[in-house]
């Protein structure tokens, strides 16, 4: 199925959420700050490892210039 990665990370967010959503104000708070902490240092090894690999570091530059100007404009 050529779909089959689509409904996994369907799924996985899904039930990530579904957990969030219950357990989220019964945990910590310094117990979710170091959570949010954990995925956003693997999100940016993820963005360097994924940066290094690219054949054309111009396509990265547009996407960072573009996402900063859409988020500029959305005032994120």
């Amino acid at each position: 199925m050529w779909f089959t990665g689509t409904l996994l990370n369907l799924l996985t967010v899904l039930a990530g959420g579904l957990v969030g959503l219950v357990l989220g104000d019964r945990l910590p708070a310094r117990l979710r700050e170091n959570v949010v902490a954990g995925v956003g240092l693997f999100v940016l090894a993820m963005g360097v490892k994924f940066a290094i690999d690219t054949a054309s570091l111009l396509y990265l530059l547009g996407a960072i210039v573009i996402g900063g100007v859409i988020g500029s404009l959305l005032g994120i």
